[in-house]
């Protein structure tokens, strides 16, 4: 059996793995990316090939989020539902399709936080990183806990929409740089410049990543423009 040494093991692909790898490399530090079920398998002394690629997936019972009768997942699925149900118009997520229905059911169906409802129906795992629709989603939670009788749902949504933007903040540091950097950019803007949430009550302490940065810091110097007062 071969052997390799490393000095760091970093364990799930996906773009943080990649882009934590990519830091490493880029450090001088020999790194080694090796998939969770990958590593499971060797654990528990699994040597059968992966049969996904060959055989269809197993259709699912029920959709989690409706309850309904649903096959299994497939990349057109979301615009079919729209397309099908003509919803257009109910979209609160168009980097994912995600209908306000589909998020008020996935609130329902007893999420906790923010990124309960993510694992469910992909929210704020397209592009944008959540920079239009993590806000929506927050006020749909808020109501279900106001709804709810929950005395401390303006702190807890608080809590929740913190919690969420830190989590996407920490996995996509690691490749910021270009288009996904301007974008950053546009939602620190959108997060802290307009909607002021290092401001809101909560009971979390300041957090550290919740501080504006001037353009200069962020932008490489191409990127950079200047804006002239004419006061």
């Amino acid at each position: 059996m071969r052997t390799r040494t490393t000095d760091a093991l970093v364990i799930g692909g996906g773009m943080t793995g990649v882009g934590v790898l990519r830091d490493l490399a880029l450090r001088g530090i020999r790194a080694l990316l090796v998939e969770r079920g990958d590593l499971a398998a060797a654990r528990l002394g699994v040597s059968a090939p992966c049969r996904t690629a060959d055989e269809p997936a197993v259709a699912r019972p029920f959709d989690p989020v409706t309850g309904a009768a649903s096959p299994a997942f497939w990349m057109g699925q979301p615009l079919a539902r729209v397309e099908e149900d003509q919803s257009y118009g109910e979209l609160l997520c168009e980097c994912e399709l995600i209908t306000r229905a589909r998020l008020v059911a996935a609130i329902e169906a007893g999420a906790a936080n923010l990124d309960d409802v993510r694992r469910t129906v992909r929210l704020g795992m397209g592009p944008c990183q959540g920079g239009f629709c993590v806000y929506r989603a927050a006020a749909l939670l808020h109501e279900s806990r106001e709804g709810a009788g929950d005395q401390g749902a303006t702190a807890a949504t608080n809590l929740a929409l913190h919690d969420f933007l830190e989590e996407r903040w920490r996995g996509i540091t690691p490749v910021l740089w270009g288009d996904q950097l301007r974008q950053e950019r546009l939602d620190e803007l959108i997060y802290l410049g307009t909607l002021g949430v290092d401001t809101l009550p909560t009971t979390l302490p300041d957090a550290a990543w919740l501080v504006p940065v001037s353009p200069a810091a962020v932008l490489p110097t191409a990127e950079r423009t200047t804006v002239a007062d004419d006061s």
